[in-house]
């Protein structure tokens, strides 16, 4: 249930970003972009912004994955998957500034009328 849940918040994030990308007329958000840190190790982004040269992750958390990341205990791995996936985006000719995880409580689905804002 986690795991579709996790895929279908991914899904309709992905959406939003290109929705918003049609409104402002140009590609700011790069959606699901596939890079390779390693040639023996691809893997897509979640999300790149091109004016802030970020790399964003979304975890759809649980409450004690939540309260973990809340009280600033990030597990190593994904340290090690956002550094990754900053590698990756340079590797592919994208400047990463920052990398971001962005922790969302399962169970919460993000509103249908809300939409990325500047």
């Amino acid at each position: 249930m986690a795991v579709d849940q996790g895929t279908s918040v991914h899904a309709w994030l992905a959406e939003a970003f290109n929705r918003e990308n049609a409104r402002i007329g140009r590609r700011r958000w790069l959606t699901e972009l596939r890079v390779a840190p390693t040639d023996e190790h691809p893997g897509s982004t979640d999300l790149y912004d091109v004016d802030e040269q970020a790399v964003v992750d979304w975890k759809d958390l649980g409450p004690t994955s939540l309260a973990k990341i809340k009280s600033g205990r990030i597990p190593r791995h994904y340290h090690v998957q956002l550094l990754l996936y900053g590698l990756g985006c340079l590797r592919a000719g994208l400047p990463v500034r920052r990398v971001v995880l962005v922790a969302l409580p399962r169970g919460h689905p993000p509103s249908t009328g809300c939409t990325p804002g500047p």
